[in-house]
């Protein structure tokens, strides 16, 4: 799926900066879900609502901003009834594919929101790049998969000035596009990325994680180039084994 199906121009095409004001995205969620997911690589949503393992999938809502948690874990979500600060939402009558939707619409390569039971939501990861600090992921032993490293100060400056350049000569023109602040958050995710990785590796150093993490770059966002994805595979096998003997102790410990 990774190295074939992805490299699909249906699924994925940047051919300049003018795409960005044209009024479709730049890729297509519906046909990474509905064919690359749904139809070559299904998920079996009652066995994986009704797992032991449980998973928490994050998902901005669009009104509010606030970050709900998808979850199969009903008992977090009677914990959590009442938070002030998140909201976990169980998942027994939600279609996973329409979260996994949600939690992929992301600014500047989607610009779009999807709907799930009555409301809007987009992707989480600008405002929760890694939620790691939930407390039923806290408390517990983890392996933590990370994409990228820490961001550095002109990193930093990169993302608020390609954030500002946006605002002021895109979106004013966009014919597909999100609210203002939607923009602002990408344009300083690096700050809260990194906030996350500090965590990450506070949370390996106590004991309680496994980091996987890239040691090179590969790429870039809009690149899904056969090639490039191939040597991103290649070389998350190479991290992850590099971890194997921690992750095989760390479970026989578990167990």
């Amino acid at each position: 799926m990774w190295t074939t199906l992805l490299t699909d121009p249906r699924f994925m095409h940047f051919s300049g900066l003018r795409d960005l004001y044209k009024n479709q995205p730049l890729y297509d969620l519906d046909f990474m879900v509905e064919k690359i997911f749904k139809e070559e690589n299904p998920i079996d949503q009652s066995k994986a609502k009704n797992h032991r393992i449980k998973f928490y999938l994050p998902a901005q809502r669009d009104k509010d901003k606030k970050i709900l948690y998808f979850t199969n874990d009903a008992a977090a979500v009677e914990r959590d009834s009442g938070s002030r600060n998140r909201e976990m939402r169980n998942v027994d009558n939600i279609d996973l594919y329409d979260i996994i939707k949600a939690a992929s619409a992301a600014p500047l390569i989607f610009d779009g929101t999807f709907e799930i039971e009555g409301e809007r939501y987009l992707d989480a990861a600008a405002v929760e790049p890694l939620p790691i600090d939930l407390p039923e992921i806290a408390n517990a032993k983890k392996i933590i998969i990370l994409t990228k490293g820490r961001a550095g100060i002109l990193k930093k400056i990169r993302y608020i000035l390609m954030g500002i350049i946006f605002m002021v000569l895109v979106w004013p023109f966009k014919r597909r596009r999100l609210s203002l602040s939607k923009y602002w958050q990408y344009g300083t995710k690096p700050f809260r990325l990194n906030r996350a990785i500090d965590f990450a590796v506070k949370e390996e150093r106590a004991g309680r994680a496994i980091l996987i993490h890239p040691t090179k770059k590969i790429g870039g966002l809009l690149d899904n180039s056969n090639q490039t994805l191939q040597n991103t595979y290649d070389h998350g096998v190479e991290c992850a084994r590099s971890k194997f003997n921690e992750i095989e102790k760390m479970l026989k410990d578990h167990t």
